[in-house]
């Protein structure tokens, strides 16, 4: 029979001591942990839910290998981050503006090579549904924002929504406090990406279905009781009736998202097309 594992992060606020003091915070990232937590277990997923000061490198790195020891072939694996984006120098060379994605996790940022070489250790067939709601970049955020505004979308999906209570905010740590924390922690991070292979992400045997937040040119919101990106989820789960599979899950979330923030659909490892047509969550 097969076995299902649940590992969801959520982070609203960081170490000021290892990011070099006062970082701005999330409202709804824990909860949008918590609620996710939930919903895996009411599908008999073996749930870890780490929030706060608990969502530390080393608590991930060691969840993922114990999920990399233990699944067997048609087991399933559940993992989604709710929290701040960053960025880090390419050490590989590799990628396009030499800068690396990262998660800004309690003690550090974390590579997102990193969890992909993690998800390289999987055995063959192991399912794993990645779910990540944050951002990385909004250097090229104004590029979409333009387009919309030429075209009259974004005055109309103002006039759609309600006066909010709140300035929106952004799932993206500033730029001025990526480079502050990594000048400050440079031999650190130097060391932690000097390790990284190359391509980590083109060694994964695993069927890996990521359904991200937002595309790269793009910035993810915040809530103030789930995000967005969460909230749209969860109006198409409807509490567990939901009965499509992954890509109708995204296709449902992405109809009901603003223009400014569209949910990315992606398919790594082996491909999956028996496992793309399950319910999600099921084991």
């Amino acid at each position: 029979m097969p076995r299902g594992i649940a590992l969801t992060i959520g982070l609203n606020a960081l170490s000021q001591e290892h990011y070099a003091g006062a970082t701005p915070s999330l409202r709804a990232a824990e909860a949008d942990a918590t609620t996710l937590a939930g919903i895996a277990r009411a599908e008999g997923l073996e749930t870890t839910c780490l929030v706060g000061s608990n969502a530390s490198r080393f608590q991930v790195l060691t969840a993922l290998q114990a999920a990399a020891d233990t699944l067997q072939g048609g087991d399933l694996l559940f993992m989604s981050y709710s929290g701040f984006g960053g960025q880090l120098p390419d050490l590989t060379g590799t990628r396009a503006g030499g800068l690396v994605e990262a998660w800004c996790l309690h003690d550090g940022m974390l590579p997102v090579q990193a969890v992909y070489a993690k998800l390289a250790l999987l055995r063959e067939d192991v399912r794993v549904f990645l779910l990540t709601d944050t951002c990385h970049t909004g250097t090229v955020a104004r590029i979409p924002y333009e387009l919309l505004r030429s075209t009259m979308e974004l005055e109309k999906e103002a006039a759609a929504r309600p006066p909010p209570r709140r300035m929106p905010v952004f799932r993206l740590l500033p730029e001025g406090i990526v480079r502050r924390t990594f000048s400050q922690h440079r031999a650190d991070y130097m060391a932690l990406l000097s390790q990284l292979p190359r391509e980590p992400d083109a060694d994964i045997h695993a069927k890996v279905i990521h359904l991200s937040s937002c595309q790269d040119a793009q910035v993810a919101e915040d809530g103030e009781q789930h995000s967005a990106f969460i909230t749209r989820l969860l109006e198409v789960w409807q509490d567990g009736r939901f009965k499509g599979n992954y890509r109708t899950l995204s296709r449902r979330m992405v109809m009901r998202m603003p223009p400014t923030q569209s949910p990315a659909y992606e398919v790594l490892g082996a491909k999956a097309p028996e496992f793309e047509q399950q319910r999600p969550f099921t084991v």
